[in-house]
């Protein structure tokens, strides 16, 4: 599977080890400064799918930066904003979507996900279907396959599997799936998460427990694949 590039602008170079660390399907571009971060995007701009920007360091000037880079292209921006600065976030048009500081590594790659997959104006073939030693799910189709076998899946089981494939080599938290799925106002059984997780996991016959397809990342939650 082909890495995510992403242009992260910030001081804070440890982020970028962060990122990695908990993202196996990530190559992170890392730009301490105004300066860099444009000479970076021009020398990557047909590979870079995101920025991550430090919107409070005034030595970066995230303003400036993603306004020249908005020019000549529509890359999506999350923003690392001060709870102080929300508002300058809010009204730039350029920025898709922001996380609030202080922040988890999980939070800040779970919206840079989605702002890639929403400025994806189009999904090719091989874009929509996604593929893990024998399991195969068809995204045009929802159709799920096992060593060719058809799997029927629920509405949910479809999108918890999709939503794995999609962030593949991360490890989602429970919280996550949960918002993803069931929406941030979901006030049933907590345990919910891991009820799918089973079923799903019955389904597709993921039975062999030295070699998960779908892990279980204890005390945080699952990652599709092996690391």
């Amino acid at each position: 599977m082909t890495k995510k590039e992403v242009l992260l602008v910030t001081n804070k170079k440890g982020l970028s080890d962060s990122l990695i660390s908990v993202s196996t399907n990530l190559e992170v571009l890392w730009a301490g400064d105004h300066e860099q971060a444009l000479t970076i995007y021009q020398r990557e701009r047909n590979t870079i799918q995101a920025i991550i920007i430090d919107w409070d360091d005034p030595k970066i000037n995230a303003a400036d930066v993603i306004g020249q880079i908005h020019h000549e292209s529509n890359v999506p921006v999350v923003a690392m904003v001060s709870h102080d600065n929300v508002n300058a976030v809010v009204s730039n048009s350029a920025v898709n979507d922001y996380v609030v500081k202080p922040f988890g590594t999980e939070e800040l790659l779970a919206r840079m996900h989605v702002v890639i997959r929403r400025n994806k104006t189009r999904t090719t073939v091989n874009d929509s279907i996604y593929r893990i030693q024998d399991l195969t799910l068809n995204l045009k189709t929802s159709q799920v396959y096992r060593n060719g076998e058809s799997i029927r899946l629920t509405h949910r089981e479809f999108q918890m599997l999709l939503l794995l494939f999609e962030h593949q080599g991360d490890v989602l938290s429970r919280d996550m799936l949960l918002d993803q799925i069931w929406g941030k106002d979901f006030k049933g059984q907590q345990n919910i998460v891991d009820v799918y997780i089973r079923l799903l996991r019955q389904k597709i016959h993921d039975n062999d427990r030295s070699n998960r397809i779908i892990r279980t990342v204890r005390g945080i939650g699952y990652s599709l694949g092996t690391k």
